[in-house]
């Protein structure tokens, strides 16, 4: 920068500083020793005043000495007397206000000062100069220091002098250097400006009215909005203790579920062993009662062995520790399986088991095979214990256009009102079959929904009252033909099995075409596997389930967005770290922006540059290979 440049960016700042420090003075001189608000219409008032009787004291004490000291023929020495007087009138006003603090008394003065200058002025010619403007400073006075309605008093009496010196020129009572025309122009003008004043005071009076109505509403709504927030972060406050602390007591219930289920089998394997000893010793064989007392232990151990071994698998799955392997299943030889192992319990009530899936051409499907076993014996002995003497349970499997292969098992028991029906797969929710003949512990049903949603599947129930029910489980399709196009939703695609697993991708994709394209360009990457969910409430369940190292994640889902997605692994600490790459044809900056705002690690646009996804990929993958060490 320039010398010339730097003196004047300089001059500047000092003029800033100096204006700066006279308006603080200036603020000082009006404020001190007065208990006013600042931003009131009496402070305002204030200002007016002090400006007021400080211009009139200097425009009088110029004029006066112009007047008294100069010797031009026009000067009039009396004038400049008198005027210096009327501004020493001024200056004992000002004074006296600063003294005292009296504002109304010090405005009254300030005004019958000025009405006396106007008065001389009048009487002695001089409104025929510049004295009229003295005139016309007395209704911006009076309005603004008096009010609209006290002003008028005030522009009344000035008024009354008026009509005495034009009745004094028309009656030749005092000599005045102009005529009555002149006296009345200037009046009826008087008039006009005073009328103008009051309108302006009016206006102005309305336009402060409704500022300070709108401030004090936007005061109230800002406290509001402040109780508002408040209470909010109170309750968001209380809803995360809430939720810590419930999060807390599920894991301390699991853990102690987890805890007590081990240590019971333990005696309970002592019980059942020695029981079975009892039952079958061919050297001391039982009498009946007490073979029948033997066989009452042996039943009521094994049911409590059964409710030990569900409430395990109840806390294992509830505290994440639920591992499965999921891989094709061929139903047909599962369901032969199970029916076979529960014959013998429904042989004595006359109940017919029909296997339905064994002549059908169905594909396998993709699940964890103890696990799916476990869920087909729950089902089918519910249906069992609940079935009528005589009834049928039908055991049949389709598969749906979705790619999907609906297994389901059917009674001809008494069913299940519509309105209990959300309630079944609630834990210990038996429907009034507590105290009754069929033994049950109320969870194996919430088992088979957690475990059916581990594998990627869901649950549900059809059914009629006095007809029966049917509970199903629909779960992936395996890919028996080697075409990505059919690879089913939760299902894990083994990309290489050659060599050992270096990594887990989940995909949230509900475009199947998609789904092939990333399936083979991954393909590449040996050791690899992809899962793939077709719905964000799936890709989430399996997230919980699988923790994978990435996840791919489409923005448009059927049932959710992509950002809710989002949020949903933001709020889970388990989760909160995976790694995300958005994979969506959504290329407007905005919405680029607002997606990677949410702490993704790449947004890549479709189509895909398959190069720079392998690449993104692959480097996640390393990353996290090298966080866990080796």
């Amino acid at each position: 920068m320039s010398r010339p440049a730097k003196v004047e960016e300089g001059g500047s700042a000092v003029t800033t500083r100096l204006a700066a420090r006279a308006e603080d003075a200036w603020q000082s001189f009006v404020t001190a020793g007065m208990d006013v608000d600042p931003a009131s219409p009496a402070m305002r008032r204030l200002r007016f005043q002090h400006l007021f009787a400080v211009i009139t004291v200097l425009a009088l004490t110029v004029f006066g000495l112009a007047n008294l000291l100069s010797a031009h023929p026009s000067a009039n020495p009396r004038n400049g007397a008198i005027e210096l007087a009327f501004a020493a009138l001024g200056a004992l006003v000002l004074v006296y206000l600063r003294l005292t603090g009296r504002q109304e008394r010090a405005q009254s003065l300030s005004l019958l000062v000025t009405m006396a200058v106007m008065s001389f002025l009048l009487f002695d010619g001089g409104i025929e100069k510049t004295g009229f403007l003295w005139w016309f400073c007395l209704p911006a006075g009076a309005f603004f220091l008096k009010g609209r309605r006290r002003g008028w008093l005030w522009i009344a009496a000035s008024l009354a002098v008026f009509l005495v010196a034009m009745a004094a020129t028309a009656l030749g009572w005092w000599p005045m250097p102009y005529s009555f025309v002149v006296l009345r122009q200037f009046f009826a003008a008087y008039l006009v400006v005073s009328l103008l004043t009051w309108v302006y005071e009016a206006v102005r009076d309305e336009a402060e009215q409704r500022i300070a109505e709108g401030v004090l509403a936007l005061r109230e709504a800002n406290e509001r909005l402040a109780q508002e927030v408040r209470g909010h972060v109170h309750t968001q406050a209380l809803l995360e203790s809430a939720r810590a602390e419930a999060e807390r007591a599920n894991r301390a219930k699991s853990e102690f579920l987890s805890r007590m289920s081990h240590e019971l089998r333990t005696p309970m394997n002592s019980i059942l062993g020695f029981a079975q000893v009892l039952e079958s010793d061919p050297e001391e064989p039982l009498s009946a009662s007490q073979r029948e007392s033997v066989g009452h232990i042996l039943r009521s151990g094994r049911h409590l062995l059964d409710l030990i071994n569900e409430v395990l698998d109840l806390a294992r799955i509830e505290s994440g520790r639920m591992l499965l392997s999921l891989q094709p299943v061929a139903l047909a030889p599962l369901v032969g399986e199970v029916l076979a192992a529960l014959g013998p319990q429904a042989e004595p009530r006359g109940i017919r088991l029909q296997d339905a899936v064994s002549p059908r051409p169905l594909p396998p499907v993709i699940a964890d095979p103890g696990r799916l076993k476990q869920v087909l014996l729950n089902l089918v002995s519910n249906a069992i214990k609940y079935n009528r003497p005589e009834g049928l349970v039908t055991v049949d499997a389709t598969l749906a256009a979705s790619g999907r292969v609906r297994l389901s098992v059917a009674d001809t028991g008494p069913g299940i009102p519509p309105e209990r029906q959300t309630a079944v797969f609630e834990p210990f929710q038996r429907l009034d079959a507590e105290g009754g003949p069929v033994e049950g512990t109320g969870i194996g049903l919430t088992i088979v929904r957690q475990l059916v949603l581990l594998m990627g599947g869901t649950v549900g129930l059809d059914s009629m009252p006095g007809v029966g029910s049917s509970f199903w489980v629909d779960l992936p399709a395996a890919d028996t033909d080697s075409s990505p196009q059919e690879a089913p939703s939760g299902q894990s695609l083994p990309l290489a099995r050659t060599e050992a697993r270096r990594g887990l991708v989940l995909y949230i994709e509900d475009d199947l075409a998609n789904l092939a394209l990333v399936r083979h360009v991954l393909s590449r990457r040996p050791g690899l596997e992809l899962l793939h969910a077709s719905r964000g409430c799936e890709g989430l369940e399996l997230a919980r389930a699988h923790r994978p190292d990435v996840l791919l994640l489409d923005l448009h889902l059927p049932d959710m967005t992509g950002m809710e997605v989002l949020a949903a692994l933001r709020e889970e600490p388990s989760l909160a770290e995976l790694p995300v790459v958005v994979v969506s044809a959504s290329a407007m900056p905005a919405d680029v922006e607002r997606v990677q705002a949410m702490g993704i690690a790449h947004y890549l646009t479709k189509p895909l540059d398959t190069r720079a996804f392998l690449e993104v990929v692959g480097a996640l993958l390393d990353n996290r290979q090298r966080e866990e060490g080796p």
